[in-house]
């Protein structure tokens, strides 16, 4: 019997003990000074209770929940267990954060930022060619899963949308004709393939949630007060449908990059597919490459048709990515000359 009313004794201290450290955690949170707005918290979890999938799905319910009418809250100071995150859920906050704008402190750190942060310094010494390799892999490998799920979406929506493949086609028809396949240096004179393609980063941009930065000092965002060592989530996907920065934002119009005289716009501000200022991904230009040629491929060199069903599912599935919850199927069938072309070369 003394055994086991020790154990209970033991088991009563630890109890106490969890709840006195939640009590802590939680009267820090509530000593901040101008903390950014924060849903009520459990002990010990915090927020991770409130978090379900999909991801940005669930961080943007978040965000809406505590903002004022249909705009969300900009920013959302969560607690992750024990790690302090903060949720950005507008275009001008994540400017702010990834140091774009001019009045930000352009020299933060790839790691965080903020007043009194450290100046990056780059040293050449240091991009050895061992370095080097493992950036150009680490561009390689990370980027070939997001290209292909990008093209996937992309022909998906000109599957749905026939005006725009039309478009498309009679675009590669015009600029570079049926005598040639499509080449890179072709890109820079296809504005609306350009379009399409920028149109699916905002859509159904693969990386939803920017992947998280942490401040490396105690400094200020939109005016909130935000703690060394906070996790930064930036939520691209619901800024890139935001009816204050789009119009009708929920819908497929590749036309809204091209300006009045039918170039494509050249600063797309509210574009985070690649992130923004100098933690910017480094691998964009390659990622739109090889996008845009595989796409222009795929359109010049086929005739393209959804086949059985006659429908698209353009559900997304579950993932750190967002990839098609049913992968896209559709027939394909060589255009005459291309037929001539294989013949030509046999």
């Amino acid at each position: 019997m003394d055994v086991a009313s020790g154990d209970a004794t033991l088991l009563l201290l630890a109890v106490v003990s969890l709840l006195i450290t939640a009590a802590v955690w939680s009267n820090r949170r509530r000593k901040d000074v101008n903390a950014a707005p924060s849903p009520p918290s459990r002990p010990l979890l915090g927020h991770l209770h409130l978090l379900g999938k999909p991801l940005h799905r669930s961080l943007a319910a978040l965000a809406a929940a505590h903002g004022s009418g249909s705009s969300p809250t900009p920013l959302l100071f969560l607690r992750l267990g024990s790690r302090r995150a903060l949720l950005v859920s507008g275009h001008a906050a994540a400017e702010e954060w990834q140091g774009a704008t001019p009045s930000s402190p352009a020299s933060w750190t790839t790691n965080g930022g903020g007043s009194g942060a450290t100046p990056a310094k780059i040293d050449p010494e240091f991009y050895t060619d061992t370095v080097i390799k493992g950036i150009v892999m680490i561009l390689l490998s990370a980027g070939t899963d997001t290209s292909a799920l990008t093209t996937e979406w992309a022909m998906a929506f000109l599957l749905t949308h026939p005006e725009a493949m039309s478009k498309v086609r009679a675009e590669l028809d015009t600029n570079i004709g049926t005598k040639r396949l499509v080449e890179e240096s072709d890109i820079t004179n296809l504005p609306y393939l350009q379009c399409v393609v920028k149109e699916t980063l905002r859509l159904c941009l693969v990386g939803l949630v920017i992947p998280a930065h942490e401040a490396m000092e105690d400094c200020t965002v939109g005016g909130y007060q935000v703690r060394r060592g906070t996790m930064i989530l930036m939520n691209a996907w619901l800024i890139h449908r935001d009816p204050k920065l789009w119009e009708a934002p929920e819908e497929f119009r590749p036309e809204r990059f091209l300006d009045t005289a039918g170039v494509v716009t050249a600063v797309t501000a509210p574009m985070l597919p690649f992130g923004l200022g100098q933690r910017r991904c480094p691998g964009e230009g390659l990622a739109m490459r090889l996008v845009s040629l595989t796409l222009a491929a795929l359109v010049q060199c086929f005739e393209w048709d959804v086949g059985e069903g006659g429908v698209v599912d353009m559900d997304e599935g579950v993932g750190l990515t967002m990839p098609m919850a049913t992968p896209l199927s559709a027939v394909c069938r060589p255009r005459k000359f291309v037929e001539s072309m294989l013949s030509a070369s046999t």
